[in-house]
């Protein structure tokens, strides 16, 4: 058979130790193609996620230390000669979404600390709070308030107190009606903290 002859023919699949070396750079090369095109697609989906979260809320979170005192004329669950200092870090996070004409507005703390009491008793404490309000005019706003204090240690200062209420605001007003309150955590009248300083 004549060179000619053999060059038409199609490519006979290699065998031996040649067959083995080649196999694993088809297959790399597929692997790379494949890999190639789940990058575009993750990358693509990427663009896409950052529009839509420019459409969606932008996170503007502010961390900074609380200090309180809770004392025994405000809170019930603190005995007289038991005022409690405490003091800890405070994160709030706040998120402005615009739908057509509607602005919500989404507002979620979360703090932690230590106190002590007059008698040297030691404390944990936990703060937990989200407010989530829509306004059609930027100015009046109208939500759900949902709010929870705990401090608990070797003392005689045991502290449960929150609520769940809706809110109406504006820049110069803010009301609070409960439907579900816990322990006492404030005065919804004043607005003044009873066993939940934050």
């Amino acid at each position: 058979m004549s060179i000619d002859s053999r060059s038409s023919k199609q490519p006979v699949p290699p065998r031996g130790l040649g067959a083995s070396l080649l196999r694993p750079v088809e297959a790399t090369t597929k692997i790379g193609r494949l890999a190639c095109a789940l990058v575009a697609i993750v990358l693509s989906g990427v663009a896409a996620d950052a529009a839509h979260a420019a459409r969606k809320a932008t996170a503007n979170p502010n961390s900074h230390p609380v200090t309180f005192t809770i004392t025994s004329s405000q809170c019930s669950s603190v005995p007289v000669g038991a005022d409690v200092q405490g003091n800890g870090f405070q994160t709030d996070i706040a998120r402005v979404q615009v739908t057509g004409s509607v602005m919500r507005e989404t507002i979620t703390s979360h703090a932690y600390g230590t106190a002590i009491d007059q008698l040297g008793n030691t404390y944990v404490w936990s703060y937990s709070a989200e407010q989530n309000a829509t306004s059609s005019d930027g100015q009046n706003w109208a939500g759900s308030l949902v709010d929870h204090f705990s401090l608990a240690g070797n003392g005689p200062v045991h502290i449960v107190a929150g609520f769940v209420g809706s809110i109406t605001y504006s820049a110069t007003t803010f009301t609070i009606t409960p439907s579900t309150v816990i322990g006492d955590p404030i005065d919804f009248a004043a607005l003044s903290p009873h066993c939940d300083p934050l």
